[in-house]
């Protein structure tokens, strides 16, 4: 039995071996055309090891050529590559280890490239092995948010206040970049508006010259957008009213109190400025007692605006007052016995004046009397009642505003008239 078994394998062993050749072969031929092999092209972003060290030792870098993305083959049974996406696969560029203070202009780090699947059945051939790195310094700032308003509300209305949110930003970014920032702001637009304006707009950065920086792609913010809230407001022109307290002394008179602004724009809700029709300096402000001189004094009117209502022009806050007095004097004039009329005379009777004048010594301002003669003033006498004789009487004067006179009198001779004789 075993010889036969023997006589089995071993006769006719050459054909034999080759006949396991040829189906060997044949197996591999038959598997080829089935499931060919392949090669595909596959693009991965490269993700950069150790950046954080980097980073913390203010440090900042940007990928060179390209965004950051490798291209690489992969060899591989048609079975598989078929299997296999981008996603399958995973491009690392580790920053080497090293003193990063030193670190500074270009650099380049090699790229690996893994599969996460089937990596004992495929090849990969990166087309660019390297990926190019440009290293600088690295600064952080913060920055408070201007907003700049553009174009005007409706007339009657005004900006009372402008809010941003947040106010202050935080920005990092490459020393170049960095050093040609000099403010940050961001505009909104308010033109015809006569209510709150409410909007998202972005952050701009400006240089020292007020031009806006284009290139800001490497810089990160804490914040691109800022919530902007103007408060529209409406307004109204109003006069300046100064009371006063006390007494001048005697022998002085107020002429006139003056401010300078006379009136002030306000600003607030409609409902607070439609009780608003003057701004009222109160007298404690301004005391007349023991004054004999002229007084100018500055007040800050926001002290006396009521609640709710604001200038529109925070610079006018500083109002002038002034106070001008005047000097009372007196003076004596002479008035002319036929410009005194003559009232309540009887048919019967002439009336004679006893002098040619009559002197009336009058007071007031000075500047009021420089001017005063006696064709400004109406005097007269009562008659009514005199009978024949010398008679003493008060004289009537009218004069000018704030003007008065000292009691004068008129000594008048009354006479019956004479009657014509008949043939005379």
């Amino acid at each position: 039995m075993a010889e036969k078994i023997k006589n089995l394998l071993f006769n006719n062993i050459g054909y034999k071996l080759l006949a396991l050749l040829f189906a060997i072969i044949l197996w591999f031929v038959v598997v080829n055309l089935t499931d060919p092999s392949r090669t595909q092209a596959y693009t991965v972003q490269v993700e950069i090891e150790n950046q954080e060290a980097l980073l913390n030792a203010g440090k900042y870098y940007n990928v060179v050529e390209g965004t950051g993305t490798v291209k690489f083959y992969v060899t591989g049974k048609r079975s598989v590559i078929d299997k296999l996406t981008n996603e399958d696969f995973m491009a690392v560029a580790t920053i080497p280890d090293s003193d990063f203070s030193e670190f500074q202009g270009e650099i380049q780090v090699e790229i690996f490239v893994s599969a996460s699947k089937y990596a004992n059945q495929i090849s990969i051939q990166p087309v660019n092995k390297k990926l190019k790195l440009m290293i600088g310094d690295n600064q952080n700032k913060n920055y408070d948010v201007v907003v700049k308003t553009n174009g005007e509300p409706a007339s009657g209305f005004a900006i009372n206040s402008v809010l941003a949110n947040p106010s202050r930003i935080s920005l990092s970014g490459p020393d170049r970049v960095m050093e040609k920032i000099d403010s940050c702001v961001c505009y909104i637009d308010v033109d015809g508006a006569n209510s709150d304006v409410l909007q998202d707009v972005p952050v701009v950065f400006l240089d020292a010259d007020g031009n806006a920086i284009e290139n800001t792609s490497e810089l990160e913010m804490s914040s691109e957008l800022i919530n902007v809230t103007v408060d529209i407001v409406s307004v109204k022109t109003v006069s300046i009213k100064v009371e006063t307290s006390g007494t001048l002394p005697e022998g002085y008179e107020l002429d006139k109190i003056t401010t300078s602004p006379p009136e002030v724009a306000i600003m607030g809700e409609s409902d607070k400025l439609n009780d608003v029709t003057e701004i009222t300096i109160p007298e404690s402000v301004i005391s007349l007692d023991n004054l004999t001189t002229d007084l100018s004094t500055t007040v800050d009117i926001n002290l006396y605006l009521p609640d709710g209502v604001v200038l529109k022009d925070k610079s006018n806050a500083s109002v002038k007052i002034e106070v001008k007095l005047m000097e009372k004097a007196e003076k004596v004039i002479s008035l002319p016995a036929e410009k005194i009329t003559l009232s309540g005379k009887s048919e019967d009777y002439e009336y004679a004046f006893d002098a040619e004048s009559v002197d009336v010594t009058v007071h007031g301002l000075q500047n009021t009397l420089s001017s005063l003669s006696a064709d400004n003033i109406t005097s007269s006498i009562d008659c009514s009642g005199l009978l024949p004789g010398s008679h003493t009487l008060t004289l009537e004067t009218e004069l000018p505003e704030n003007v008065t006179a000292d009691p004068a009198t008129v000594k008048i001779t009354v006479s019956e008239k004479e009657t014509q004789q008949e043939g005379d």
